[in-house]
């Protein structure tokens, strides 16, 4: 069962079937690399508390990888 619904799943995101809340969070993992926004201050309180800073990301290997598997496509829908 759960293959089948793991293909109707995968032929809806071929359809431009996926909600917007995957297709923001594409987005901004093409953006910054990570799944969401880090705010500001939470590196500053990371700082504080002597933890070292988040690593940096590579963002253009992430685009390179997007475009492979059509990440992009499916972020950037019909625009």
């Amino acid at each position: 069962m759960a293959s089948v619904l793991r293909v109707l799943k995968n032929l809806a995101v071929e359809e431009g079937h996926i909600p917007e809340l995957f297709k923001d969070l594409g987005a901004t993992i093409l953006k910054t690399g990570f799944a969401y926004q880090i705010p500001s201050v939470r590196n500053k309180k990371r700082e504080e508390a002597g933890l070292p800073p988040l690593p940096q990301t590579k963002i253009d290997e992430i685009k390179k990888l997007a475009d492979k598997t059509g990440l992009i496509k499916i972020v950037q829908g019909d625009e």
